[in-house]
């Protein structure tokens, strides 16, 4: 059955690849919708836009817009995957990864146990990260009165502005607090939301990082933005979720198809511009230790992400054993050196600019190896882990029987297709590769939290649940009560 499954996925993605199933990508209001990944200008008013902006100028109407949005899970969640579109994204990568990685290597899942690598490539040394304010409300309130529409990249300061309580309170820039972060390494900065039960940071927490998938802010599907729709449940929001929990979390609001990972070179195209790479370096060694001193941390982190940020997530945490208490890894697949998983990869980095030769060297080579999630497994072990992937199968949220109501027969129909068809098969291979990963954890005795849902596809409707499903497991591991 196993090599049954691994062989449908590997087909049917390299059919995609293709473009055998090149179904269009579905806008938000269910009409087909162009790459058009510069499109920047978003109306602030509204909560939700075609082109999963919000808009300014109109920013005081923001819950009417909100309230009178017929936009769509099926729509939304399919192009919301992890910011690609239909038919290049990086679902296929993601989990393909697990189908190429069983096929390639049944049975022997270690060319190197990782432990000694993880020391040979490490940064001896970094200069810290410097830190200054982003007042969020400012940045709005000038985009108002120069009557400018915010860029894509900030979608998610405007949900932050624009949301309001029940007595009329702004009440999400209390639990949202901006900072950008100047790294020396990379000479750039990176935005930083920071999700806090208060924003005095008077009490020392832990510190979780969130980490966005392939597009991120970048494209207008972060966490923040992909999560705050109107009609979701306080537990499917990562601002309601966590801002009555004893932590901060820290989500990075750049590196799109980045792999959150130190880069050989540079492409110095498309979205990876920057003459330097190195993502590792900011996120391990630039910034933990002067954003916890600012923000009161208490030294001890976890780290999570979905899709191509759940590889990253697995390795960061092996190249730093301990460092994290706790990780989480959503609908990802973290073997990257075999082939098949490698090639997938590719498609991912060579959708911003890159290739996986230039992120880490030929394949499987041993700069390569020292970034495959399933050979370094070992190194886990010091952590708490939980992962997640979908069957594949069509759940409730994937289909569009739910929608017609709000989006017509043919909207709901469209959106629902590209979910089961396209998000369906990722998933499958997400699922094959995260099996591949508890045969290998199994076996060195390292214990994990696994959720293999009986249904579901690659798209956002899992990763929320799944804020919710890995706070016991990072409880356990920051000390607190879950």
């Amino acid at each position: 059955m196993k090599l049954l499954r691994n062989v449908t996925a590997v087909t049917a993605a390299i059919a995609l690849s293709a473009g055998a199933f090149a179904l269009p990508a579905v806008a938000q209001d269910g009409s087909e919708q162009t790459n058009n990944e510069n499109t920047s200008d978003v109306d602030t008013g509204s909560e939700e836009n075609t082109d999963g902006d919000v808009a300014v100028d109109e920013v005081e109407e923001a819950d009417t817009a909100a309230a009178t949005t017929n936009e769509g899970d099926e729509d939304r969640d399919f192009t919301a995957t992890d910011g690609d579109t239909a038919t290049d994204t990086d679902l296929i990568q993601d989990l393909v990864d697990a189908a190429g990685e069983s096929l390639t290597q049944q049975g022997d899942n270690s060319p190197a146990e990782g432990a000694d690598g993880a020391e040979t490539f490490q940064t001896e040394s970094a200069e810290p990260a410097v830190l200054t304010e982003l007042d969020i409300a400012a940045k709005m309130q000038e985009y108002i009165a120069e009557n400018k529409k915010a860029p894509l990249n900030e979608t998610w300061m405007t949900r932050v502005y624009n949301h309001k309580d029940e007595n009329g309170n702004r009440d999400w820039l209390d639990h949202v607090i901006g900072f950008n972060a100047s790294s020396p390494s990379m000479d750039m900065e990176i935005p930083l939301a920071v999700i806090t039960p208060d924003d005095t940071f008077d009490e020392k927490r832990p510190t979780i990082y969130m980490l966005n998938g392939a597009g991120g802010a970048e494209q207008g599907m972060d966490w923040i933005t992909a999560t705050t729709y109107s009609d979701l449940e306080p537990e499917e929001n990562i601002i309601e979720f966590y801002k009555d929990k004893n932590v901060n979390v820290v989500i990075p609001q750049a590196g799109a198809f980045s792999y959150y990972t130190d880069w050989v070179e540079s492409p110095q195209s498309g979205y990876l511009t920057q003459e330097k790479i190195l993502w590792e370096t900011f996120l391990t060694k630039e910034l933990p230790d002067v954003l916890e001193n600012e923000i009161n941390g208490n030294k001890k982190r976890a780290i999570a992400g979905m899709s191509m940020s759940a590889t990253s997530a697995l390795v960061l945490a092996e190249h730093n054993p301990g460092f994290y208490n706790a990780v989480g890894s959503f609908s990802g697949c973290a073997a990257t050196s075999r082939p098949f998983p490698n090639m997938f990869a590719n498609l991912t980095v060579n959708r911003g600019g890159g290739n996986t030769t230039q992120m880490w060297g030929p394949q499987g080579g041993e700069y390569n190896v020292y970034n495959d999630g399933l050979v370094n497994a070992n190194n886990l072990r010091e952590s708490e882990v939980y992962v997640s992937a979908n069957s594949g199968l069509p759940g409730m949220t994937d289909m569009g029987s739910s929608k017609i109501e709000s989006q017509g027969l043919s909207a709901a129909a469209q959106g629902s297709s590209t979910l089961i068809i396209e998000g369906g098969i990722i998933e499958a291979a997400a699922n094959s590769c995260t099996h591949d990963l508890k045969a290998k954890m199994d076996s060195q005795g390292i214990d994990a939290d696994w959720n293999f849902r009986p249904t579901g596809t690659h798209s956002w409707p899992g990763w929320r649940k799944d804020l919710s499903e890995s706070w016991p497991t990072f409880a356990r591991g920051l000390g607190l009560a879950s």
